[in-house]
């Protein structure tokens, strides 16, 4: 119920397969992404913090370090 919420833009029929996620994977939605997606998450190994991220300039600086 709270995804739904969250998102006027899911399907029924999307919302349907939320159940059956497992362990490390989730939807992906919002002004990152044109359509939801779902992905795996491996194991974090980050920082926590609460707040909104810059995750616009954190890809950048993961992309320049690629080689």
């Amino acid at each position: 119920m709270h995804v739904q919420k969250a998102s006027e833009t899911l399907s029924d029929d999307f919302l349907s397969h939320l159940p059956s996620l497992n362990i490390g994977e989730a939807v992906v939605l919002g002004l990152m992404t044109p359509v939801p997606a779902m992905v795996k998450v491996s194991e974090f190994s980050g920082k926590l913090s609460c707040g909104d991220l810059d995750i616009e300039s954190i890809w950048r600086e993961m992309m320049l370090k690629e080689p």
